[in-house]
């Protein structure tokens, strides 16, 4: 629920998870929205923290009557308040400009990071590794900008007010604006100047220099200044520049536009007569023959980037991506731009890539002197969505019908709630985390009906049959019941370690309603209950070991099967098993 007499509808969600760095926009047409819905089939939404949000997840509403928005799901406690203030389509703009900003270091092979401020989507800073100069963007006015600070640029919203005696004095002011496109926002950089209307651009087309960020119009601003500048040598009396030197300055800046603005300048003004008509006629040519020179060089750099992007080479699309955003980032045609954005795009999908193969060569084992088991394919991030998507059903039936189920389908529910929320990982909330806590601490409450089990109901008959048969070993169950069973005891492990709690067989049984186990299926499930804890991290099942001291063995052999060393004496392996509980529960302290 929102804040009382909040009546604003939410336009912004994260993707993923809480914690999520990655904006989208709702759209507000009943007909988009279906759309929407089908492309995003297996994805989840949420009340972002980086918004301001709760960190719950969010469902679409979808209206024919009235603009579609995100929304809570329904809280049966009607406990639950979110108290976030920007609503929106503009109260992601801050991520979006993160984003922008960090391709944008990426692609212009700038060393740097981007970082937001407090308060929370009002500023965005962008710090340069091998600069001492950065940039500030104010989104809105809740921070006024420093004009006098050496460090910090300041790049205003269009909210932002300046006086005429700052814009005067430095010449210009960066701009910045959100457009909105689709789902998406699109990140656009201004430039206002005296006397001139404020042109826009995008992120690509700008630079940052050593003297400063440089956007296509600044560049024209600062070689007009450098054409009528006056030197503490010129007499008060000098003539206005000609005709043939404005030609000889713009030859000078390098800037196509310039050297085209003043061309049609000069050939719109005359007529001219003797020598200045000579000296005219001369620097158009040479004028001329430049830009005929200049879009050669850009046909053939564009020609280059095309065929790096055809062989695939990352290296040379990154250095000549750079150049043609620094040499050619106005005027281009269409193939051009075709071009250009292409080799963004595979940029992008080169550090995306590079980002997996990193992740998953975190997820790999290291090996000591057996290798750990892993599983046959590591989980993707579409298949931890879909499983925090069964996880956040599974809550809310819970919320609903818990007091009607029987105890043995309660704990079968809890136990499912549990492997879901450890196959989804990250995308688990806090606020998720706590509950799926307190329905395992209520599970371990419920005692087993007697009989409900296979398990008791053959020690049942046991009982009957007399103390002098011979009991019959457990069955081994199937891989697939084996990774399941870990899957509960991984999330019930991980419940007693935030609580700095140890736990045992016993409790898990409880919880889990498992039967009992043929010998080799415990140590299999163990190794089940480890895979894909890191080398340098305490075990999860430490937690058993400290309170089970008639099976030493079991706990001896999954340490040596993973590489682990335990000591000898049963003591000081106690004591081992105790240290490892401790640094255990201090890493679960703020999971």
């Amino acid at each position: 629920m929102s804040l009382p007499g909040d009546k604003r509808r939410i336009q912004t969600a994260v993707l993923g998870s809480a914690a999520s760095e990655e904006p989208l926009i709702l759209p507000l047409e009943a007909i988009e929205l279906d759309a929407f819905r089908r492309q995003h089939a297996a994805d989840t939404f949420w009340c972002g923290l980086l918004l301001g949000g709760c960190g719950d997840q969010l469902t679409t509403k979808l209206y024919t009557d009235r603009v579609c928005h995100f929304a809570h799901f329904p809280d049966p406690t009607g406990l639950h308040v979110c108290e976030r203030r920007a609503r929106d389509v503009s109260s992601a703009d801050h991520l979006y400009v993160k984003s922008a900003a960090t391709a944008w270091l990426l692609d212009h092979d700038h060393q740097g990071a981007v970082h937001l401020r407090e308060p929370l989507g009002s500023v965005v800073d962008i710090a340069f590794e091998h600069q001492d100069r950065g940039l500030r963007l104010h989104l809105d006015a809740a921070v006024a900008p420093v004009w006098d600070d050496d460090l910090i640029e300041p790049v205003l919203g269009t909210t932002v007010p300046v006086d005429v005696d700052t814009l005067v004095r430095r010449r210009y002011v960066h701009r910045v604006r959100l457009d909105s496109a689709g789902t998406s926002r699109r990140v656009r950089i201004g430039t206002q100047a005296p006397a001139r209307d404020t042109e826009w651009f995008s992120l690509d087309e700008c630079h940052m220099s050593p003297d400063g960020f440089r956007t296509p119009a600044v560049e024209e601003i600062l070689a007009a200044a450098k054409r009528t500048a006056w030197t503490p040598f010129q007499p008060m009396y000098t003539r206005q520049p000609t005709a043939a030197q404005y030609l000889e300055g713009a030859l000078k800046s390098g800037s196509m536009t310039i050297v085209r603005s003043e061309c049609r300048t000069v050939e719109a003004g005359g007529p001219y007569e003797g020598a200045e008509a000579r000296a005219v006629a001369g620097l158009l040519e040479q004028a001329r023959l430049w830009l005929e020179q200049q879009e050669q060089l850009r046909t053939d750099l564009f020609g280059r980037l095309a065929q790096a992007l055809s062989d695939g080479e990352a290296e040379a699309v990154k250095s000549l991506l750079t150049q043609v955003n620094f040499k050619a980032a106005r005027e281009r045609t269409a193939e051009q731009h075709e071009i250009a954005a292409r080799a963004a795009a595979f940029l992008k999908d080169v550090k995306r890539r590079a980002a997996q193969t990193a992740r998953e060569a975190r997820l790999q084992p290291t090996y000591h002197t057996r290798p750990r088991p892993v599983r046959a394919e590591p989980i993707r991030n579409d298949r931890a969505r879909a499983a925090h998507a069964r996880m956040s059903r599974i809550l809310s039936d819970l919320g609903r019908t818990a007091d009607q189920l029987p105890d043995r389908e309660l704990r079968y529910q809890v136990f499912t709630l549990a492997k879901e929320a450890d196959a989804a990982g990250a995308h688990v909330t806090p606020g998720q985390r706590k509950a799926v806590d307190r329905w395992l601490a209520r599970a371990e409450r419920q005692q087993p009906v007697p009989g409900n089990t296979p398990a008791e109901s053959s020690a049942s008959s046991r009982s009957r049959g007399g103390a002098d048969r011979q009991i019959p070993s457990p069955r081994r169950l199937p891989p697939a019941a084996l990774t399941d069973l870990a899957a509960g005891m991984r999330g019930a492990l991980k419940k007693a370690a935030r609580e700095r709690s140890a736990t045992s067989w016993s409790k898990l049984s409880r919880v889990l309603d498992s039967t009992l186990l043929h010998p080799d299926d415990q140590i299999q499930v163990l190794l089940r209950v480890e895979d894909g804890t890191a080398a340098d991290e305490p075990l999860l099942s430490s937690l058993l070991a400290v309170t089970d001291t008639n099976r030493p063995a079991l706990y001896r052999e999954l340490a040596s099967r993973l590489g682990r060393q335990v000591p000898a004496p049963a003591s000081e392996a106690h004591a081992h098993w105790q240290t490892e509980v401790l640094r255990l529960q201090q890493q679960f302290r703020y999971r």
